[in-house]
């Protein structure tokens, strides 16, 4: 609930524990979607909406439940008037409308509420004012599915939850994170010492997927949160093209294992040399109650390198796309929503687990937005430098890189000076 409150807290919600079950899970048939995810046959007395009883706003339902229940204040024909004051005010909204069922009251004297659930989906809000929300009985919200599937080391058996999400801007990347955390903590906190597998694919409707893997230690499953809400935020925000998602399925493998590491030495074959000649980088990293492992980068000189001193890099994912931000931070930028699917695609498959050694050469040709003219003649740079231009250049950062897939997610870098001859 404390993550919850951090999550909901700046919507004015106030999150509490609902009823739910803890059924065996071979009894449980996850593939079978619960009844009320169906539209409910509003001719159905069971099913009416009526003045003073419960509206429910089911956000997610199925194996994972998040609703805002509230009170009908009346109904016209199809019309459903109810709260008499906002969810979140946003005015036109798209969110399924349920009937609910009143467990009990919380008395408070600062703050009373009841414990609502969900029973039956009879239509869709349409509206979300200051002073009440408005449905439609029989519409239908837009909504998609999620799947997670966790492998956890404390329990028996596999386990699968499937659950439907609203569409909305703001709300969604949010529930995202909240049902998440519901499948990967179901179980209870995680141990310090924990090391998290994980694959996701996010299939907007719009536009083709996005399937990357990754791995985490000693994060919980913030980095995991943060990557799936993170692309569907940018996604359902961004500004050039109206995105929904259509489905998004994530598996999880917890195990109590540290797989962080630091580099515990690095060393070159040479610290002088000559343009074209080659270097390795020997590499020892160690891992947290774990033998020391040992890598090995070759490092290839361009023929025409000037001499002078130079950079080498070991370093991390972390350092990396640090370094990456500030080499070359146009790449990060999006000027139409393709760049923005390509960057996404970029930072999403880059794998933490990664070991990187750079070379840092000196600058060489521009960079116009996006594009980089490498090999561009010194009269045309002086040109397109120029401050009367819309479009001003900037230097473009070169260097040459090379990586190893290690298992370890290396935290630190290291900087090891060399000396190129004539």
């Amino acid at each position: 609930m404390n993550r919850l409150n951090s999550i909901f807290e700046p919507l004015s919600f106030l999150p509490v524990v609902g009823p739910g079950g803890s059924g065996a899970a071979e009894d449980k048939k996850v593939e079978d979607p619960p009844s009320f995810w169906r539209t409910a046959d509003i001719n159905n007395q069971n099913t009416k909406l009526a003045p003073g009883t419960s509206l429910v706003v089911p956000l997610v339902y199925g194996d994972i439940t998040i609703a805002a229940g509230g009170t009908v204040t009346e109904v016209v024909g199809d019309a459903v008037y109810g709260f008499g004051h906002s969810l979140l005010g946003f005015g036109p909204v798209d969110l399924p409308m349920a009937t609910g069922q009143v467990h009990t009251i919380i008395a408070n004297q600062f703050f009373s509420f009841k414990l609502i659930s969900p029973v039956q989906i009879v239509g869709a809000l349409q509206a979300d004012e200051s002073f009440a929300v408005r449905g439609q009985v029989g519409a239908q919200a837009s909504m998609f599915d999620m799947t997670i599937q966790v492998d956890r080391y404390n329990d028996t058996q596999l386990r699968k939850y499937s659950c439907r999400i609203v569409n909305n801007k703001m709300l969604t990347p949010l529930l995202i994170r909240a049902v998440i955390d519901g499948a990967a903590l179901h179980l209870g906190n995680l141990p310090p010492e924990h090391k998290i597998e994980y694959r996701a694919t996010i299939t907007p409707r719009q536009t083709g997927q996005f399937t990357f893997e990754n791995t985490s230690s000693g994060t919980e499953v913030e980095d995991l949160t943060g990557e799936v809400a993170g692309a569907v935020e940018l996604l359902m925000n961004n500004p050039f093209k109206a995105v929904s998602i259509k489905s998004i399925d994530i598996s999880i493998k917890i195990v109590p294992k540290d797989s962080s590491a630091h580099i515990w030495s690095v060393q070159v074959s040479n610290t002088k040399v000559k343009p074209g000649d080659t270097v390795d980088v020997d590499v020892v990293l160690e891992s947290v109650r774990a033998p020391k492992k040992s890598y090995n980068f070759k490092v290839k000189l361009p023929e025409n390198l000037s001499a002078g001193r130079y950079d080498l890099v070991v370093c991390g994912t972390a350092e990396y796309i640090r370094f990456f931000n500030q080499a070359a931070p146009y790449r990060f930028i999006a000027q139409s929503f393709d760049s923005l699917v390509e960057v996404m695609g970029e930072l999403l498959t880059t794998k933490r687990d990664n070991l990187y050694c750079l070379l840092i050469l000196p600058p060489s040709g521009i960079v116009l937005e996006r594009a980089e003219l490498s090999d561009l003649p010194a009269t045309k740079a002086v040109i397109l430098y120029d401050a009367k231009r819309s479009l001003t250049g900037q230097p473009r950062q070169n260097w040459i890189e090379s990586s190893l897939e290690t298992g370890l997610l290396t935290i630190d870098r290291k900087n090891i000076q060399i000396t190129v001859e004539n």
